[in-house]
């Protein structure tokens, strides 16, 4: 994977190494957000954290973008709504 990771960083970051490329990417973490509603159903929100500056550098110098963020859920027990 290193070699990989270092074949595609080679033309756009040369001075970055893969393990700091990992070392730095990693802190950006997925999380998921369940809120009850007063009706019974709870409000889903699936949820990246934003990159800091050097994280959005590396981003930038790779041309490599985060996924969008996924629209809010509501659910019941029966069913799940996409809002």
């Amino acid at each position: 994977m290193h070699v990989a990771l270092e074949m595609r960083m080679k033309p756009k970051a040369p001075g970055l190494s893969p393990r700091s490329l990992i070392s730095q990417l990693s802190a950006i973490q997925m999380l998921e957000v369940q809120i009850p509603t007063t009706d019974g159903r709870s409000l889903r929100m699936q949820r990246h954290t934003k990159p800091d500056k050097t994280q959005a550098l590396c981003l930038a110098q790779l041309g490599w973008t985060l996924p969008s963020q996924p629209p809010p859920e509501i659910s019941s027990d029966d069913a799940v709504v996409k809002t």
